[in-house]
């Protein structure tokens, strides 16, 4: 757990910079939407292969979390579309 707490902040720091700044780059938007994808299938993986070490509410909250990170990198997937335009 301290690993991927530790791993999100790095991804955390990309993210304020991205957002804090005038102009969106898409090369730093499509290298966090990749980590997004990257999350989901981990998160899915988990799961199918650690089944039961978790709690029905554990199982819950890792599949729905994954869920949230996968509307993300969906709606940013669309927006960096836009941005090509």
């Amino acid at each position: 757990v301290l690993i991927v707490g530790l791993g999100l902040l790095p991804f955390g720091y990309m993210v304020y910079r991205l957002t804090s700044g005038t102009a969106v780059s898409p090369k730093e938007a499509r290298i966090v939407t990749i980590m997004d994808v990257v999350w989901v299938i981990g998160s899915f993986l988990l799961l199918v292969l650690g089944w039961s070490l978790f709690t029905v509410a554990g199982r819950w909250f890792i599949g729905l979390q994954a869920e949230a990170v996968a509307t993300f990198a969906l709606l940013q997937m669309i927006g960096l579309r836009r941005l090509q335009k």
